[in-house]
């Protein structure tokens, strides 16, 4: 009703939200015997911001990972200054009462946003778990089938734009990063790398079909992973490609982490652990709503 934005909320990891209200975060009681009995509008804006302040804890308490800003609230002395103004006081109504639909509309929207996407969850499970019965030749005529625990019926995700996001800063910043410190150091092998055409990828020293953890690329594919223990990984590579009537494999160690230096290891978790702070949730989950929204 005042023809301004009063609320912005942002998704954006890096956007904060903020209101267009000028005030602080409190407001002081009215006094009585040094201004008179409150007027019926200041008091309809008590009741306002009281509103406000109960809706924004209640969909702070449901969504701890939404950042949503203070509600603004008048200056206490301002309004006793204008007490006799009803426009002006009608116009701090008006605020108030703004902030408050603007945070009804953000929780409703909130709550449809996450039920849609718990709806795309569950249906994409079972669209993965049918193509799974499917590939298996299993019946899923029963009402509730027991879950296949494969990866290909397991692994896939739907994401919305906020989590692409920041996947995209992970993968954009932290793991280009750690790759960076450690390229610096020697501690990183390419095929990308300049006149790659001079490195023997198949030399026993690039090799990755050893017990130490690695960072690998499989050329046939054109595939990078990483294992616990390489010469496990490439096993069962071998016995896809050859169940799959594939080329053997042709894997060399990216990254081994039994040859990194003590200077190196040091600099690269050092960053990374700064880096996952950036991605922490604020606590541990207690609620399907709240592990649905971190």
């Amino acid at each position: 009703s005042t023809g301004q934005p009063i609320l912005s909320v942002s998704t954006r990891r890096d956007e904060a939200s903020f209101t267009a209200y000028d005030g602080s975060p409190s407001i002081e009681p009215w006094r009585v015997n040094e201004w008179g009995e409150m007027p019926d509008t200041v008091a309809r804006i008590f009741h306002t911001i009281d509103r406000a302040e109960g809706l924004l804890g209640s969909i702070r308490s449901q969504y701890f990972a939404v950042n949503l800003p203070d509600v603004a609230k008048p200056d206490v002395k301002v309004l006793a200054a204008h007490r006799h103004d009803e426009w002006l006081l009608r116009a701090r109504l008006d605020q108030a009462t703004d902030q408050f639909y603007l945070l009804v509309a953000t929780s409703k929207l909130l709550d449809r946003s996450v039920e849609n996407y718990h709806d795309l969850q569950v249906d994409g499970y079972w669209e993965e778990q049918r193509k799974a019965r499917e590939e298996s030749g299993e019946d899923a005529q029963e009402d509730i089938p027991t879950p296949i625990f494969s990866f290909p019926a397991l692994s896939a995700r739907i994401t919305n734009s906020v989590q692409e996001e920041v996947k995209e800063d992970f993968l954009d910043n932290t793991a280009v990063g750690a790759h960076d410190r450690l390229r610096d150091r020697g501690g990183v092998a390419s095929h990308h790398c300049y006149r790659s055409q001079d490195v023997n990828f198949g030399h026993e020293k690039l090799s990755a079909d050893n017990s130490a953890a690695h960072v690998y690329h499989e050329f046939e594919r054109g595939k990078y992973g990483s294992a616990g223990k390489g010469r496990t990984r490439l096993r069962h590579i071998r016995e896809d490609h050859a169940e799959w009537r594939m080329n053997p494999p042709r894997a060399y160690s990216v990254v081994n982490m039994a040859n990194l230096t003590e200077d190196a290891q040091r600099d690269v978790v050092g960053f990374l652990l700064t880096e996952f702070k950036r991605f922490q949730c604020p606590r541990v989950p207690e609620t399907l709503r709240e592990t649905l929204v971190q």
